[in-house]
């Protein structure tokens, strides 16, 4: 195929590159789960849960034969993870590669992003495992973010279609999550953000802190274009 050959040729150009070993590897997961498709694994046929398994394989492969070029970049974990999760390998696995990558870049946080979506319920975890991994991102980011890592990765959970994550949350500690971020980071995406996660969670008290900060910038960006979700939120918040 002409993409393979692109990065066939790239490889060859850069072969010292972290960033082609991963690109590799991303591009095989992508394909796994084009066979695989999102539904129930009792609904994916044994041929096809065949390719899936050989496309994980074969991007577990590159990572590692690269590794160490490849790991020299903290998005070789999020890809491995998308792997292990994939190839359903035990906890003790998945949470030593966490600790790996977070070991070396504790602040990138599409690894914590990745240990949310292995925790899931529909995958192998519940809803306090969502949390304690929400909890060990704190822990490992807690000297320059203080408990904001935990409202990051709500909020990225929050993206999903799956509203499991509000089975798990702390709303207390997401509050004082959120307002460590905020101090840190005041930007009007941030506080919109926060305005539609306090609604997400009725808490219409904590959306009119939020509205009140973003001043006269509405904010409604964080709606993605649904204007009516931002006035509903905007009427809980008493406004």
């Amino acid at each position: 195929m002409a993409g393979d050959q692109t990065l066939g040729d790239w490889e060859k150009a850069a072969p010292d590159s972290p960033a082609i070993y991963i690109t590799e590897a991303a591009v095989a997961v992508k394909r796994a789960w084009c066979w695989r498709g999102d539904g129930y694994g009792s609904a994916v046929s044994a041929e096809n849960g065949a390719r899936f398994q050989a496309y994980l394989g074969a991007a577990e492969a590159i990572l590692t034969e690269h590794k160490a070029v490849a790991a020299q970049d903290p998005e070789y974990y999020s890809v491995m993870e998308d792997v292990y999760k994939g190839q359903g390998r035990d906890r003790s696995e998945f949470e030593a590669l966490v600790a790996e990558g977070a070991g070396k870049d504790p602040y990138y946080y599409p690894i914590y992003w990745g240990a949310y979506y292995y925790n899931m319920p529909q995958w192998y975890g519940s809803a306090e495992d969502v949390d304690a991994a929400a909890r060990d991102a704190v822990t490992r980011t807690r000297a320059r973010d203080g408990l904001g890592a935990y409202a990051r990765y709500y909020w990225r959970a929050s993206q999903d279609d799956c509203g499991c994550w509000k089975d798990a949350v702390d709303w207390p500690s997401m509050k004082q999550a959120m307002r460590d971020v905020a101090k840190r980071y005041p930007d009007p995406w941030n506080l919109a953000n926060f305005a539609k996660l306090s609604c997400d969670m009725n808490d219409g008290a904590t959306a009119r802190a939020y509205f009140a900060a973003l001043g006269r910038i509405d904010g409604a960006e964080a709606w993605q274009k649904d204007r009516a979700g931002w006035q509903q939120c905007r009427s809980l918040a008493g406004l």
